[in-house]
């Protein structure tokens, strides 16, 4: 498994590789905004915000203590 790691790692950090998913991405994000009949800006922005949301919302989650709100509960019957 270690050896796969490294593997992927050396992989990811060629040049052409990292010029391929660049271009890759950048036609993933002109296909998306123009199926959404949106700017490239716009989807770009709505994305990074979508994503700063979702992680803000599981950041709070994670201080949800499931014992401490059953006892909060039952000290509220």
């Amino acid at each position: 498994m270690t050896m796969l790691a490294i593997a992927l790692y050396r992989a990811a950090t060629q040049p052409a590789v990292i010029a391929a998913a660049s271009w890759v991405s950048g036609l993933i994000v002109r296909a998306l905004a123009g199926s959404l009949n949106m700017p490239e800006a716009v989807l770009v922005n709505t994305c990074a915000f979508a994503i700063a949301y979702v992680e803000a919302v599981e950041q709070r989650a994670t201080l949800v203590c499931p014992l401490r709100l059953w006892r909060e509960m039952r000290r509220r019957d």
